[in-house]
């Protein structure tokens, strides 16, 4: 338990000195973010939606994994992502653009929304410490 703990307070730590010096200076837009909800589920948009429009991508975390783990726009859509807690507790982040969202236990929903201001590809994550595989909890935002 002693190490477990320990390995929790580097993970913090660390973690912290990310979100603190990790952006290297880049101007990026604030994310809105709002607080999970017991709701469950919000369809999303098509894909394929272009620059100006909103997508709407609901986002199932489970222990160790987020579906889907690939989500595609164009530059300049506003993203509405809905995280959805289905197992374990997790959280939805994309640290290269300033992306967060509140932390989701089963049953609970969290919602973020940005502008994919620039193009590239930028990977997420689950930043709240969830066991084992928190480290491979990843996926791919892909700005065309």
């Amino acid at each position: 338990m002693g190490k477990f703990l320990g390995l929790l307070v580097v993970l913090v730590v660390l973690g912290g000195g990310f979100l603190i010096f990790g952006k290297g200076g880049q101007k990026v837009e604030a994310p809105v973010i709002s607080t999970p909800t017991a709701e469950v589920g919000t369809p999303a948009a098509p894909v394929g939606t272009s620059a100006g429009e909103t997508k709407e991508v609901v986002v199932k975390a489970s222990s160790w994994a987020f579906d889907p783990a690939e989500i595609r726009v164009k530059e300049g859509t506003k993203v509405k992502i809905t995280l959805q807690g289905v197992s374990g507790t997790h959280a939805f982040s994309i640290p290269e653009l300033g992306v967060n969202s509140q932390t989701v236990s089963v049953g609970e929903t969290a919602t973020v929304e940005f502008v994919a201001s620039k193009k590239g590809e930028f990977s997420f994550k689950c930043s709240v410490f969830c066991g084992e595989g928190h480290s491979g909890m990843t996926g791919k935002l892909i700005v065309e």
